[in-house]
Formats: structure tokens, C-alpha cells, sequence
């Protein structure tokens, strides 16, 4: 239930902003609910890769919501933060036709395992979730009809025994 620093937030979106070149990878939208980091609010930002720059897009308490749309898995709210892996599917279907939601998971993916090896190296606890409730996702993120939750990660500090 500790808080993730500062330094320790800031690695992590950085490590979400380092291209891996895939010509896909621009398939997925980032963002991210901060439950417990310092100098963040809680609520649900939106990271512009590019720019490595993120913004708070709405404030709340969003990660007991967050938890129940993941199944219910109760572990998941103390954690720091969620990554969130998006896509716009009438997108993804236009610009690369009947490959796209494979493209867009590819990169959800890679993103995700990228925030695994930048969470170990700090130490932390990571955890990747593909099983949720697609319509309450919806609805919490405020997506219209065709975009979708693709993949969670939840990251935070963990209790060493």
C-alpha cells in the first residue's frame, strides 16, 4: 500500500515512450490510474509517447473500479498504478484491415513486458491482466463504442518478507 515515488513513476512512463520500431506500435493508446504515487493525483492520465508527456485527464478514486472491472481480483487495488493498453478497433480495421487487433495486441504486449522489466529493475511487483468487463471498462474510461480496454498492468511496491 506504499506509494510509488516520484522517481520510481517517472521511470516507468518513461519506459512506455522508448519506441521498439514495430511498425504497429502506434496501433495502441497509453494511459494509466494512479491509485498511490507521490505528487500524482488519483485519477486517469493519458500519456503522450511522443512527446514523453502525460496529463491528468480526469481525478478520482478509480482503482477500486478499476479492480472490479479486472474480475474482482481484490490484490489489485493496492497497487500504485494501472497501465492501461487502448484501441480505437474502426481504426485499427481501416488503417491495417483484418490484422489490426492482432497488431494492437502485439503492441499492447510489448508495452506491457517493457513495464515488467522496468518494474523488476526498480524492484516492484507487476502483473499483467487481458480478463475484464469490457462495457463497465467502457464506461469508467468514458471510450466510445468502438475503442477498447486491450490489457492492464498493475504495478506497485510489494511487501518483502
Amino acid at each position: 500500500k506504499k506509494a510509488l515515488s516520484g522517481q520510481a513513476m517517472d521511470a516507468l512512463l518513461r519506459s512506455l515512450c522508448r519506441s521498439d520500431g514495430s511498425f504497429y506500435e502506434q496501433s495502441v493508446a497509453v494511459g494509466f490510474l494512479v491509485g498511490q504515487a507521490e505528487d500524482m493525483n488519483p485519477g486517469l492520465y493519458l500519456l503522450d509517447r511522443e512527446k514523453e508527456a502525460w496529463a491528468l485527464a480526469f481525478p478520482g478514486q478509480l482503482m477500486a473500479k478499476s479492480t472490479s472491472i479486472c474480475l474482482d481480483q481484490a490484490w489489485l487495488v493496492n497497487a500504485g498504478v494501472h497501465f492501461l493498453f487502448l484501441a480505437n478497433l474502426e481504426v485499427l480495421e481501416k488503417t491495417w484491415g483484418a490484422r489490426g487487433y492482432r497488431y494492437a495486441m502485439l503492441a499492447a504486449g510489448r508495452l506491457g513486458q517493457g513495464l515488467y522489466v522496468a518494474a523488476e529493475a526498480m524492484g516492484m511487483g507487476c502483473c499483467g491482466i487481458g480478463a475484464l468487463y469490457d462495457g463497465e471498462a467502457m464506461e469508467m474510461l468514458g471510450l466510445n463504442r468502438s475503442s477498447r480496454l486491450l490489457y492492464l498492468v498493475a504495478v506497485g511496491n510489494t511487501k518483502r518478507v
